[in-house]
């Protein structure tokens, strides 16, 4: 903008559910004395777990229903290791065909090596009957220190002589034990003539072992016992474990790249055909990878135009108990930010000891400012010994932080809590958890917090914590601002203005930030346009901006001003910005009934002054549709001099009406203006200088077309030309002359330009 065309208006006044949960763990801890008891009508952890373990007992007991769900069915409560629901299994095992298979495989999978399980399985052992065998072999060799199992087991082999089938099935339990009686048996099956049973045999010696190099080569195997056979059965069973810890991480790679193969299968079957119908059927897995795949899946249909249906979501939700930690926390994930789940997943977090788990559920649960939630959360901070878990549930209270300060005892507990963890987290590994803390203490908004948060604002202290304090500095100066404490909000934003200059980009980022809620901005202007003028970093200086942007629609019109003036040097769009905002407000403050009359003809006054500012501005941006806009603000306050006897501004600002409309290639409304202001001054002397005025400016314009070789600019001279010749009244006599030749001139170089384009 030209210095001597900006104008300042001198201010003279002031314008002013329940569902089925598994009983996997049922027993919850008591609070300590630090943390007040929760009282709660939700369901507790202990009573849908007692729920979900009666669900699953029928669900077994139904011979009508899949046995996939009888299996996972099983596979919960075995996992439970729920005593009360032990005698149920038991009576289960002896009596029920139905349930028998699924039991004996959850057991074979989950350890739960009760002696009341023995004599069933061994009942089931004598059958005869492969798959009924097999499944109770594997049961039994969880019993893997009781030499009278593998003698069971070894004579069950006996008996079996005759059946293939029986041995098979049998074999693979075997190999879970490390006695060489053990290994004999399998090594002399490994010789039978029958392919199964020599299958079987291998495959048990490599899992007893982890010598997988040996194959099925019987001979390898006989070699292997011929070197081993004289050892003593203690040192036998040494040599097998150390073979076996040496094996270890082979046999997990295998098995990981086994799970990742097949859930790779099924995540391309189910996004070549998505249904709910898919999903379930992987929920109900007996493979842990499958029903994690499933779970993660519900997420994209939750996100889907169909949607997950109701019973896909319960089934969810029984997933929250289920043995693997990995589904656990693949179904807390599928159900965040879902309020039909909170009371589940809320008893969940009450008694889960999975790390993983609890962070999951944290973090779906924090969405929803759940009350008994947030309970929890305090809980957890207060017993946790795990610093990533303390360090969730700090986060998870920072966003219920609304649910909180409407409860005084609440929040008071709530500090209390977030305090002595912050105090605790006293060591250089334990930033994450300090970070954590500040940050929502910060959430409190609690006038008492202020030397907590400056104390941790010095430069030795890690950066996310320095942050997190002036994101509470930040909200203190608006609760002292929303308060009445005006004086205290401003002192306050003073301090934190000190950070504008630090080293640290991220300090300076929180610092412009925590400075938006002063109560007087008008304060900190100059020093946020510095900020904005030479910080090195380019999010600060959007920051900054953004700041400033919301301060202009609260700051008084003195303060505005002067924040129009400082951006003047800077960036002429973001004081367009500023002064449009001016603009807008005076406009307002102009037709405000609720003013007083004064008021109101102050405000436009100082609007006409300033719309011409605005026109300024805007023809130096150079645009058409910018010039378009510069004409309606020149005409504005045009309209307002008119009105108001304001003779000097209306030779200027007559000009500059015609001037913006010729820019903006509007000839017609240009010459339209332009014979209404000759006829309106004919016949008024002293007005003949503005005659001139727009007089000149078409003359102007038609020297710079005449002097450019742009075709786009010479033919745009005929419409120039056409509302000049069309004017009622027309221009003077000595400017119709000049434009005249000028036209001339123009279509002699047009006609030129055509004969060489010709050639």
């Amino acid at each position: 903008m030209k210095g001597n065309r900006w104008k300042r208006a001198a201010w003279t006044a002031t314008v002013v559910v329940a569902v089925p949960f598994c009983a996997a763990h049922a027993q919850s801890t008591a609070p300590d004395a630090g943390v007040t008891p929760v009282s709660s009508t939700e369901p507790d952890a202990a009573s849908i777990a007692a729920a979900n373990a009666d669900q699953d007992l029928k669900t077994l007991q139904d011979s009508s229903a899949p046995s996939d769900q009888r299996d996972l069915a099983a596979l919960n409560l075995v996992a439970s290791h729920n005593d009360s629901i032990k005698p149920a299994l038991a009576d289960l095992l002896r009596n029920n065909r139905t349930a028998q298979l699924s039991i004996a495989r959850a057991m074979g999978t989950y350890r739960w090596a009760d002696p009341e399980f023995i004599d069933p399985l061994l009942a089931l052992l004598s059958q005869q009957n492969p798959d009924r065998a097999g499944a109770a072999a594997m049961a039994l060799a969880q019993y893997q220190d009781n030499n009278d199992i593998l003698k069971d087991l070894l004579r069950a082999l006996q008996v079996s002589v005759h059946s293939p089938e029986m041995r098979a099935a049998i074999l693979p339990s075997i190999g879970l034990f490390s006695q060489k009686d053990a290994a004999e048996a399998l090594v002399d099956e490994a010789h039978d003539d029958n392919s199964q049973v020599e299958a079987a045999a291998g495959d048990a010696l490599m899992d007893m072992t982890g010598l997988v190099e040996n194959g099925h080569n019987t001979a390898k195997w006989q070699q292997w016992w011929d070197q081993n056979k004289d050892a003593s059965d203690a040192d036998f069973q040494v040599m097998i474990s150390k073979l076996r810890a040496a094996a270890y991480s082979r046999l997990v790679a295998r098995r990981v790249n086994s799970d990742a193969a097949a859930t790779k299968l099924l995540y391309d079957l189910y996004q070549q055909s998505p249904s709910n119908k898919l999903l379930l059927q992987y929920l109900r897995s007996l493979s842990p990878a499958v029903r994690e795949l499933g779970a993660n899946l519900v997420v994209s249909r939750r996100d889907s135009l169909e949607g997950p249906s109701p019973e896909l979501m319960q089934e969810v939700r029984r997933h929250l108990t289920d043995p693997s930690a990995d589904v656990r926390a693949a179904a807390a994930r599928a159900l965040n930010n879902d309020a039909d789940s909170a009371a589940v997943m809320v008893a969940q977090l009450r008694v889960e000891h999975d790390d993983m788990v609890r962070m999951t559920l944290i973090h779906s649960l924090a969405q929803l400012h759940d009350r008994e939630a947030i309970e929890a959360m305090l809980q957890i901070l207060h017993d946790s010994n795990s610093m990533p878990v303390q360090a969730e549930a700090a986060d998870g209270l920072r966003v219920g932080a609304d649910v909180i300060l409407r409860d005084p005892d609440l929040k008071n507990r709530t500090i209390a809590e977030l305090t002595n963890a912050f105090n605790n987290a006293s060591t250089p590994d334990m930033q994450r958890l300090r970070s954590a803390t500040v940050g929502a203490l910060a959430a409190m908004r609690d006038p008492s917090l202020v030397q907590l948060f400056l104390n941790q604002l010095d430069p030795n202290e890690g950066t996310p914590v320095r942050v997190a304090a002036l994101r509470g500095l930040g909200n203190l100066v608006a609760a002292l601002r929303d308060s009445g404490r005006l004086d205290d909000s401003n002192n306050l934003g003073g301090q934190v203005a000190n950070f504008l200059r630090d080293d640290n980009p991220d300090i300076r980022l929180a610092a412009v930030d925590a400075l938006q809620p002063v109560s007087q901005p008008g304060i900190y202007i100059r020093k946020l346009v510095d900020q904005l003028n030479t910080d090195t970093n380019d999010q600060v200086r959007a920051e900054t901006w953004r700041v400033l942007q919301g301060w202009m629609n609260t700051i008084d019109e003195t303060d505005l001003v002067t924040l129009i003036d400082d951006l003047k040097e800077i960036d002429p769009n973001k004081q367009l910005q500023a002064l449009t905002v001016l603009c807008n407000r005076l406009a307002a403050d102009a037709k405000n009934t609720a003013l007083s009359a004064d008021q109101q003809a102050l405000a436009a006054k100082n609007l006409a002054t300033y719309e011409e500012n605005l026109g300024d501005l805007l023809m130096t941006m150079n645009t058409q549709d910018q010039a378009a806009q510069a004409a309606d603000r020149y005409q504005d306050a045009l309209k307002y001099w008119k009105a108001n006897n304001g003779t000097q501004a209306l030779d200027k600002l007559s000009g500059d009406v015609t001037r913006a409309l010729l820019a903006a290639r509007k000839w017609q409304d240009a010459a339209t203006f332009a014979s209404g202001v000759i006829r309106d001054y004919a016949n008024n002397p002293d007005m003949q200088p503005t005659q001139e005025t727009v007089s000149r400016e078409f003359k102007i314009t038609a020297e710079n077309m005449a002097k450019s070789d742009d075709p786009q600019v010479l033919a745009d001279s005929d419409g120039l030309f056409a509302a000049i010749n069309q004017m009622n009244p027309p221009l003077p006599p000595s400017y119709a002359d000049q434009l005249s030749r000028l036209q001339q001139q123009i279509s002699d170089k047009k006609a030129a330009e055509k004969q060489s384009g010709g050639q």
